[in-house]
């Protein structure tokens, strides 16, 4: 065994690196054998660099690469080559507790400096690691998947309920706080060196912004409930809403029996009125149907949210 100050150690750089790495200061002992092969291990850490791509966070897929030849020598000074046939040995590699190794890969490259037919020019020799990490991604989607699609759930469910209930207003007062806070939080969370903006942070920016909507529109119901006017445009709703059985069946078909009854007479009679003692009740009657149509409008916008913006698992194997 000699002392790396005794024998002539070949200089191997890290390219990539943020900071100036020279593997071989690292070297321990070396081993020389009777052929005149010279052995050494050394145990060191190296930060490669990564492409980041955050669009599919929790399950955000990443390619680590690091980059090893020497600064100082040509390849027709100083060769590197793999020791093992696939340049990695991995037997020895321990599971980290957030990333998962799904897949490796080593490359020998040579960049010659002349014509590429020319066998005599010079060359320089890297070895080049690529590593593809996948993030363990269960407890994220357990705190950040899984209540977003509870809170679209819950939305669409509160249409149901009339607008003048106050429980509504304060569920979607609520929502509205709690989106802001799931948006604030993974704006802290997700890192922002990407170039790409998180699909899960777009779901949430835009369930906020229809979370909005819902409340806009549960505060003008609620004052249409008091409104005692009667607008010709008024009738005009109900005669097309009752001429259409889709539309009966969609809008109407839970409404109270007697303003529903009311509303088929208006449209089945041509030319006739909504006749009423209690202008409200035509009021009240409308702001149903609006509930009901909102629903409708939501649930495909949802669902193309849902399929747009929510992220995915995607599988790998390890080769």
């Amino acid at each position: 065994m000699l002392d790396t100050s005794m024998i002539w150690v070949p200089d191997l750089s890290m390219y990539n690196s943020r900071q100036e790495m020279e593997l071989n200061r690292e070297v321990g002992p070396v081993m020389i054998r009777s052929s005149g092969k010279a052995y050494t291990l050394f145990a060191l850490e190296m930060t490669g660099h990564c492409r980041p791509n955050w669009a599919n966070w929790p399950y955000d897929i990443h390619k680590c690469t690091i980059s090893l030849g020497s600064k100082r020598y040509l390849g027709s000074t100083v060769n590197f080559k793999f020791y093992f046939e696939k340049g990695l040995y991995m037997d020895f590699i321990l599971p980290d507790k957030e990333w998962e190794l799904i897949a490796t890969n080593s490359s020998r490259n040579e960049t010659r400096f002349g014509p590429d037919n020319d066998t005599d020019a010079e060359f320089m020799v890297t070895l080049d690691y690529d590593f593809t990490l996948r993030r363990h991604a269960s407890v994220y989607v357990a705190s950040y998947l899984i209540p977003g699609v509870v809170m679209m759930i819950l939305s669409l469910g509160l249409l149901w309920i009339p607008s003048d209930k106050v429980e509504r207003t304060a569920i979607l007062c609520t929502l509205i706080i709690m989106q802001s806070l799931f948006l604030q939080y993974l704006a802290y969370k997700i890192p922002t060196n990407g170039d790409t903006t998180p699909y899960l942070v777009c779901f949430y920016r835009d369930c906020l912004c229809l979370t909005g909507l819902l409340i806009v529109e549960t505060l003008v119901t609620r004052s249409m409930a008091s409104w005692a006017s009667n607008p010709p445009y008024l009738q005009l709703i109900f005669q097309f809403i009752a001429g259409n059985r889709v539309l009966q069946f969609l809008l109407i078909s839970d409404i109270d029996p007697k303003n529903a009854a009311k509303l088929m007479e208006a449209g089945n009679d041509e030319g006739s009125s909504l006749v009423t003692t209690d202008q409200t009740q035509q009021w009240r009657l409308l702001i149903d149907i609006v509930n009901r149509s909102m629903f409708f409008l939501l649930v495909p916008v949802y669902l193309l949210l849902s399929v747009s913006l929510l992220p995915l698992n995607v599988s790998f194997s390890i080769h």
